[in-house]
């Protein structure tokens, strides 16, 4: 059963309640779940290793029952990882004090300063509120990555990859980290809902009045409510409405005319991506081809 997690709450990162797959190391095939905290997971320092090649590794994954891992035996995720190798002081900065708004763990990767003082390695768990589907995880993470704006591994966001657990060799044993984020548990929905509206947006075709009519008479169903609402909210934000009207109109048709309606935190996701890209659109002085 899918895990949901209080979205308001406040958590010191160290504290968030997680469950993921173990393994023996990169080797290990055999998913075993284990339930606790960032903080039982990661701990307070980095083990000392020569190498990482044979030590523990994880995945923020729910394996289906006798799943072997791999992709096809992945049925959640409960959080995702950002992978960041051999980045600026800068750029590692800028990613905690992105990730600093969400209860999460961050620390250096093995080869974290391999390169001299300024070369930066560091990996970023975030726990999600509530656990998401293997695709809809890859939406999820694809937009975080945007958000944050620094290069990162693509490697990251494949579902059955695994992390080692902290370690380093013991000459970077004094510079190594683990840091712990307080905040509220990264809510999973809205982001997704961004990236599903700019997906759909860029299949957003014009309809013709008749079109339109049918469209808001009859509704859509599950699989479809989302790619029409978009054109729907899009199409009103571009005849000049006022967002807050477009968002009023769009939550009326999604509880009358949707089955089942869509959660309204997608709704305003939706709304508010749309009214920022126009926003955006009128700033830059464009026009629509």
């Amino acid at each position: 059963m899918n895990s949901v997690t209080p979205q308001n709450s406040i958590y010191n990162g160290y504290d968030v309640p997680t469950t993921v797959a173990v393994f023996h190391s990169e080797k290990d095939n055999i998913p075993r779940s284990e339930t606790g905290t960032l903080g039982d997971l990661f701990g307070d320092k980095h083990i000392v290793r020569d190498a990482k090649a044979g030590s523990a590794c994880y995945s923020p994954t729910i394996y289906r029952e006798g799943a072997k891992r791999g992709n096809a035996g992945v049925a959640w995720l409960t959080g995702i990882v950002l992978d960041y190798d051999h980045r600026s002081v800068e750029e590692v900065q800028k990613v905690y004090q992105w990730v600093s708004g969400y209860a999460a763990a961050m620390h250096s990767s093995f080869s974290d300063m391999s390169g001299g003082p300024t070369d930066r390695c560091a990996r970023v768990f975030l726990p999600v509120s509530r656990w998401v589907t293997p695709e809809d995880g890859k939406l999820l993470w694809s937009e975080v990555v945007s958000r944050i704006g620094v290069p990162v591994d693509e490697h990251a966001s494949d579902p059955a990859r695994v992390w080692y657990l902290p370690s380093c060799p013991e000459a970077r044993i004094s510079t190594a980290f683990i840091t712990y984020t307080a905040g509220p548990i990264l809510d999973p929905d809205p982001l997704i809902a961004v990236a599903r509206t700019s997906a759909s947006l860029q299949k957003h075709t014009a309809k013709t009045a008749e079109g339109w009519r049918d469209l808001v008479a009859g509704g859509a169903e599950k699989g479809e409510r989302h790619g029409a609402m978009v054109k729907l909210a899009a199409h009103l934000i571009a005849k000049g409405v006022d967002p807050y009207v477009v968002l009023d109109l769009v939550r009326a048709w999604n509880l009358a005319k949707c089955s089942p309606p869509k959660p309204d935190s997608e709704v305003v996701a939706i709304v508010n991506y749309l009214a920022g890209q126009e926003l955006t659109r009128k700033l830059k002085g464009g026009r629509r081809g």
